[in-house]
């Protein structure tokens, strides 16, 4: 089962429903369970947000798409880590919190990013608190 030694490809860029065995986690560092009775899990490692069906244990990515960003040509700057989006289209940048709402939004507190994002039920990620700024930047 599952993918060893694990690709590329299965590392970061994995999407859809997978068996729980399957799915990479780099480093999960919250977790939070949602109204519809999954658990949300935050991973700091891969800057990605999946959920677990506690019923059938399988997988599903939320939002985020992986820890390598020069697969992506993302090499510079803290703008280059962040993105609002749907899905994998959405960038964080070592995200270290999650909560799930009662109507089943996803707050993400985007730690590196210095924002908090909001993940609709339909999959759409946008900042509804903070600016990306660093702050050191001008000490």
């Amino acid at each position: 089962r599952g993918v060893y030694p694990p690709t590329m490809d299965h590392l970061c860029f994995q999407r859809g429903a997978m068996e729980a065995f399957d799915a990479f986690i780099q480093s999960p560092r919250s977790i939070s369970f949602g109204p519809d009775g999954w658990l949300y899990i935050l991973d700091t490692g891969t800057h990605k947000v999946l959920k677990l069906d506690t019923n059938d244990f399988h997988v599903e990515h939320v939002a985020g798409f992986g820890w390598n960003y020069q697969e992506k040509g993302i090499t510079k700057g803290l703008d280059s880590m962040y993105k609002d989006g749907k899905g994998s289209d959405a960038m964080f940048h070592t995200p270290k919190g999650i909560s799930v709402d009662f109507r089943g939004n996803i707050i993400v507190a985007d730690t590196e990013n210095n924002r908090i994002r909001r993940i609709s039920p339909d999959g759409d990620t946008r900042t509804i608190v903070g600016q990306n700024v660093h702050p050191y930047e001008n000490v």
